[in-house]
């Protein structure tokens, strides 16, 4: 039986993408840049709902620390892989999650911070002075108020202070163009056509939009999406992809096209959810923090 409420609580609170709540720079770190986008800080982000830890993308942390550690880049990487592999192994299958980048399908798995810090510390991989560090960071992301929607005047929350479940506004997606990759935009088309009637029935059966189509006649109009549509999307498109098959894994579904029907039902709609301009919505301020090795002078 597909269960919509257990697939919530692997997804973020806040948007199916995570929020990043906090970087941390490591100074001095080599120079050597291959490409623009290659990223060199260590990224806490947004936990699944009900979750009060940061997570993190341990191979890219752990590749990002060997390099930082003198190691060449090929060496670091294989070394984090080996290292990751062994963690995986005792994590807790509940703590990996797969996360949802708008403009691709990701295949990293995410564990909660404090687990890749119980790891280092144990297998001795760092400084006892970083990982102190690293400690204080994560405390950091959880009790800053950084949490806040650009619509509202209210003081912004922090992770410590989250709700057990999404917000109903936060259940709409922002949708500018098609969630995965730009060359599929026309598939994406295609499918949207297919889905109006769907989302005008689901519309009448729970008396509330799902769907809030733009105008193509007015630039600055976009979809309004909720997400059980968006995730209807990833399915029809990527049904192979590793994202998808961990929706159907938490979701106890048989397959995809099981999950998607579940999707597209209008009992499944049980969390309450508000049709909103999420131009405006949750954002995070997020912060951060450079790392200095003892008798490093800033």
């Amino acid at each position: 039986m597909v269960d919509l409420n257990a697939l919530q609580k692997a997804l973020p609170l806040c948007g199916l993408e995570p929020k990043w709540l906090a970087f941390i720079d490591l100074e001095g770190f080599p120079e050597e840049k291959e490409g623009y986008w290659e990223r060199t800080s260590i990224v806490l982000l947004e936990p699944p709902a009900g979750q009060r830890v940061p997570y993190v993308n341990a191979w890219e942390a752990m590749t990002l620390l060997f390099r930082y550690q003198g190691m060449p880049k090929e060496k670091a990487q294989a070394k984090a892989k080996a290292e990751c592999a062994e963690l995986m192994a005792q994590v807790d299958a509940g703590q990996r999650v797969l996360f949802f980048k708008f403009f691709s399908i990701t295949s990293d798995e995410y564990i909660p911070a404090t687990v890749l810090i119980q790891y280092l510390r144990q297998k001795k991989l760092v400084s006892e002075h970083f990982a102190d560090f690293f400690d204080r960071a994560v405390v950091a992301a959880v009790e800053t108020p950084m949490f806040k929607r650009e619509d509202s005047g209210d003081p912004p929350w922090s992770l410590a202070c989250a709700p057990q479940e999404t917000p109903p506004k936060e259940m709409i997606e922002f949708v500018c163009s098609a969630p995965g990759e730009d060359e599929i935009v026309p598939q994406f088309d295609v499918w949207r056509e297919s889905i109006r009637p769907i989302a005008a029935a689901l519309e009448k059966a729970l008396g509330e939009m799902v769907y809030d189509f733009e105008d193509p006649d007015y630039d600055c109009d976009d979809d309004h999406v909720h997400r059980f549509l968006v995730l209807h999307w990833l399915c029809t498109m990527h049904p192979e992809s590793d994202y998808v098959h961990f929706l159907v894994e938490r979701s106890g579904a048989k397959d995809v096209e099981d999950l998607k029907a579940a999707l597209i039902r209008p009992e499944s709609y049980t969390q309450p959810f508000e049709m909103n301009d999420t131009f405006l919505g949750m954002e995070t301020e997020s912060f951060r923090l450079k790392y200095s090795p003892p008798g490093v002078r800033l």
